[in-house]
């Protein structure tokens, strides 16, 4: 605690302007005090506000005298840990790998790079620096060749919630099923206004009751894709000789932002589902106006059951990368936030997205007593 002393003195005098000086002097008076404490407390500040450095395990080029002569180098200027990222890989099949002489190499993942990466992290607590890893070579820190599936990242999954307050009862529904292929289905782009389709083949003949479209959420641009003017239409053959037309829509309309599409009949034989563009969703790129289709998910629904995740999706053009696939179109996994399925319910997505894990380290924190992965 930095105690200062501040003199105010006062002047007997019946101008105004002279009783506003020595407040002006105690406020310019207050910051030169604040900023050398500051400095005070900042040449020798805590762990907590020591910065860690990326320490970069190329290939195998590693050796435990320049594991020591790093970490004692750090620790002298003033870092407070460290981050390993591995480099390269465990074989010599990435470009990053070069020719070197340097004496018994450590090849990564070996044994002998297990116990290394002990000894980096009992000279850590040797030092009081705290030592963290990902969990693998590159970039992808949390799977690779070499991880089991029974050790592979777990989804979590809810089945259902129930809440009820003063008012009406809510169930919260949520599904079980695994994260989806790809963030959504986006068709190929045309400069010119054309009719683009997707269809869904259900394997056989089903008792269809409701169709359901999920927008797609484009980085907060809502219903990205949604045409603005569509028809579906359902057969039993492949050549579409005998199509129905199961709903049609006579003008434009606007996107339903987060909210799903439900479109119910009565009960609809039928094996294929064809939703055809009428007018499409339009984008500005280049200053050309660019034409494209693109949805989260398509659920058919016969009975209770969603028929779609087993159906053969076919499309008039699909973009097949970037994360975008038409097989995410009946992944069961769509990212619309929540519709109304019943009266009193909603059904919600389960947490997570297309990947659960972005980057999971092993940490060993600096104990002289113990050294361990936490």
């Amino acid at each position: 605690m930095v105690s200062s002393q501040i003199i105010l003195i006062c002047f007997k005098c019946s101008d105004i302007r002279m009783k506003s000086k020595p407040i002006i002097f105690l406020f310019l008076l207050l910051p030169f005090t604040g900023y050398s404490q500051d400095v005070r407390q900042f040449q020798n500040p805590s762990d907590t506000y020591r910065p860690w450095i990326f320490w970069d395990w190329i290939n195998d080029m590693v050796t435990r005298k320049g594991i020591t002569s790093d970490l004692e180098q750090f620790k002298k200027f003033g870092l407070s840990g460290t981050l390993i990222m591995l480099v390269g890989s465990e074989t010599k099949d990435r470009q990053m790998w070069s020719d070197h002489h340097m004496p018994n190499p450590i090849i990564s993942q070996t044994p002998e790079f297990f116990k290394t990466w002990q000894f980096a992290a009992e000279e850590s607590a040797r030092l009081g620096l705290t030592i963290s890893t990902q969990l693998g070579p590159g970039w992808c820190h949390s799977g690779g060749p070499w991880v089991k599936p029974d050790q592979a990242v777990q989804h979590i999954a809810y089945s259902e919630i129930q809440v009820q307050g003063t008012g009406k009862p809510i169930v919260l529904l949520m599904d079980n099923h695994p994260a989806g292929k790809a963030k959504a289905w986006h068709s190929t782009l045309s400069d010119t206004e054309e009719p683009k389709w997707v269809q869904l083949d259900l394997g056989a003949v089903q008792e269809i009751t409701e169709i359901r479209l999920h927008p797609f959420d484009n980085q907060g641009k809502k219903s990205f894709g949604f045409p603005q003017q569509y028809r579906i239409e359902v057969a039993n053959r492949s050549d579409f000789s005998d199509k129905r037309s199961y709903y049609s829509q006579s003008g434009g309309q606007p996107g339903p932002g987060n909210q799903v599409v439900s479109l119910k009949q009565k009960k609809v034989k039928a094996r294929y589902i064809r939703l055809t563009t009428q007018k499409n969703y339009s984008v500005l790129r280049g200053g050309k106006k660019q034409y494209l289709l693109s949805l989260d998910e398509i659920e058919v629904i016969a009975g209770s059951k969603n028929t779609a995740p087993q159906a053969t999706v076919t499309t008039s053009g699909s973009i097949e990368d970037f994360g975008y696939t038409a097989a995410a179109l009946n992944d069961g996994f769509s990212m619309t936030t929540m519709y109304s399925a019943i009266p009193g319910q909603y059904v919600l997505p389960r947490p997570g997205y297309d990947y659960y894990t972005s980057d999971i380290t092993t940490v060993a924190f600096p104990d002289k007593k113990e050294v361990s992965p936490s």
